[in-house]
């Protein structure tokens, strides 16, 4: 906005100063002075309105923020009973997983479950969950996918998250208004 500014007062200056150039100098007649300052006038405009177009594509074009994580809870059992040990060793990398808000979660209440198909293979890390619940709360799609299963006998399961930045600038514009304070 501060270049806006700049520029919109180097537009009056221009015009001021062309037609003041002109007059004294004798060059013009006072209309010819007047319709070069304009002119003049109508390239910068062009010029702050070209730079505004910029400025709005630059920002429109962020890519999202792409986040590897470690799954929590996979050496426990899922809702429905089923060890997810068991159920990591279906799992495969490059599928696309399903994040399932839980706020009622007992245990922590920015809980963000993972599902493989219909199964839960486990949470999104606490600290990782805190940031991304309101993003999730406010409507913004996270896409993630299963990158690796490891181990052996104890498996784990790394995920890529990729989160738009649009959500994130969202978000940010409410946590300074405190709507998104959780007490």
């Amino acid at each position: 906005m501060f270049l806006f500014e700049i520029l919109s007062g180097a537009f009056s200056a221009v015009i001021g100063f062309v037609i003041l150039f002109f007059l004294v100098g004798g060059i013009v007649t006072q209309n010819q002075a007047i319709l070069t300052a304009f002119g003049v006038a109508a390239a910068l405009l062009l010029l702050i309105i070209l730079l505004a177009l910029c400025r709005t594509r630059k920002n429109a074009a962020k890519k999202p923020r792409k986040v590897t994580t470690n799954l929590a809870g996979v050496t426990k059992s899922n809702a429905s009973g089923t060890p997810i040990q068991q159920i990591l060793r279906t799992v495969t990398a490059g599928r696309e997983i399903c994040l399932v808000r839980e706020p009622q979660n007992p245990h922590d209440l920015n809980a963000i479950a993972v599902y493989y198909g219909s199964a839960g293979i486990g949470y999104i890390k606490a600290e990782l969950a805190k940031e991304l619940a309101p993003l999730i709360d406010s409507g913004a799609v996270i896409h993630a996918k299963v990158v690796r299963v490891s181990g052996g006998r104890n498996r784990g399961c790394t995920v890529e998250l990729t989160i738009p930045q649009d959500a994130e600038a969202a978000n940010d514009t409410n946590d300074t208004n405190g709507t998104n304070d959780q007490q």
